[in-house]
């Protein structure tokens, strides 16, 4: 999960962002704990990992981009997890994506077995490299020369790998039928609304029990 750096129009950190009584990226980790066994979260080269660590279960590792290039992109997130996981596959997921749906991953998991990647692609072509499921050792391969290459899009780095399923968008969904797993935080404005679809939850898929302190 990755949950590091500010955003310009909102001003802070977004994975820290409380809403219905639990960070951003508190709504994210309890999606994925429920469907993967490991779970990284990788934050920015100054962010204070305490300040992470004390919204999130123990199980979950915390990490500081440890990229020391002056550039910044997902990819430089994306390989500092990686080469952090024991598992042969992984999501990669922002942490402001509160969302997400489990059975969303579950299906990509399953589309991604035997290849080197899943990757959502909309109609016109566009993909969600930050919703995907990767081979860990491939994408680590991939994203180490697309960083020599001096390239940063994460799109580079999938091109780079040698099977990728590109899962259209009209299957996910069958699946998550408004397609609110996507959906993730750039504004205040998408802030509103996704307080407003939360408030209109009645239990069990935006809900939890849990509140942090």
């Amino acid at each position: 999960i990755l949950a590091g750096g500010k955003s310009t129009r909102i001003g802070v950190n977004k994975a820290l962002m409380k809403i219905k009584g639990k960070s951003l990226l508190r709504h994210v980790v309890d999606k994925v704990g429920r469907v993967a066994s490991e779970v990284v979260v990788v934050i920015g080269k100054g962010d204070a990992r305490a300040e992470f660590s004390k919204i999130l279960p123990r199980s979950i590792k915390v990490l500081n981009d440890t990229d020391t290039s002056e550039y910044e992109s997902p990819i430089i997130g994306m390989i500092t997890g990686l080469e952090a996981l024991k598992s042969e596959y992984t999501a990669v997921l922002p942490g402001d994506a509160p969302f997400i749906r489990e059975e969303v991953l579950d299906y990509l998991f399953c589309k991604a077995n035997r290849t080197d990647a899943a990757v959502p692609r909309w109609p016109n072509g566009w993909i969600e490299p930050l919703h995907a499921v990767y081979r860990v050792r491939s994408m680590v391969h991939a994203i180490r020369a697309t960083l020599k290459a001096g390239e940063l899009r994460p799109f580079n780095a999938i091109k780079r790998l040698d099977k990728v399923i590109y899962v259209p968008i009209r299957e996910i969904r069958k699946i998550d039928r408004k397609l609110l797993t996507f959906t993730n935080i750039n504004t205040p404005e998408d802030l509103e609304i996704v307080r407003r679809i939360m408030s209109k939850a009645k239990t069990g898929f935006y809900s939890s029990s849990h509140r942090e302190g």
